[in-house]
């Protein structure tokens, strides 16, 4: 995240040895990133995690037996709340790169759920990847530099962001629909 803001510099001043530069040092922190994350199965076992820690982190958005939510005395006007719990979709860093690397999702349900996740982030985090988003002309800058190694460095970024993606989706998976539907009722 900290390259974000000297990427679209780099891009906009149209310099692109820099720009390649930091593209390549952004590869390598998202691969340490991924190396840690594929290691979670190492110490978070799906079962213990559907069973004995997800209930305690689980929101109550779209539960019926809770009506409109739960009330906060003393917050929110005393509206009821439905707030949705943890999800690794609260991240703000997949986010970023999408909107460096001015990364489009589909309308479907997953990008209305991720949009409306997009409103749980703290305030300065939402701004800042509204502004990524904004002030990106990475992608751009890219494809009319005419040269194929910052071609390769940036798509090499966006390959990171769609093995990140996978892996979380295959935990998904793993940790929350399989053990949803082994569960008895």
């Amino acid at each position: 995240l900290d390259n974000a803001a000297k990427l679209l510099a780099a891009a906009d001043a149209g310099d692109a040895a820099p720009c390649e530069a930091l593209l390549i040092e952004n590869h390598e922190a998202e691969g340490w990133i991924y190396g840690i994350f594929k290691r979670m199965p190492e110490r978070c076992d799906p079962y213990v995690y559907f069973h004995r820690v997800r209930p305690w982190i689980h929101g109550w958005a779209n539960n019926p037996a809770l009506g409109g939510g739960l009330v906060y005395e003393g917050l929110f006007d005393g509206q009821p709340q439905a707030l949705r719990g943890q999800t690794g979709s609260q991240s703000s860093i997949v986010p970023s790169m999408d909107a460096l690397f001015v990364v489009k999702h589909s309308d479907d349900p997953l990008k209305a759920f991720l949009d409306e996740l997009h409103f749980y982030r703290p305030v300065p985090h939402r701004r800042f990847i509204e502004d990524l988003g904004a002030k990106s002309n990475l992608r751009g800058f890219v494809s009319a530099s005419g040269s194929q190694s910052l071609k390769d460095a940036f798509n090499a970024n966006l390959e990171q962001v769609v093995r990140f993606r996978t892996r979380h989706l295959e935990y998904a998976a793993s940790y929350i629909n399989r053990q949803a539907s082994t569960s008895p009722a």
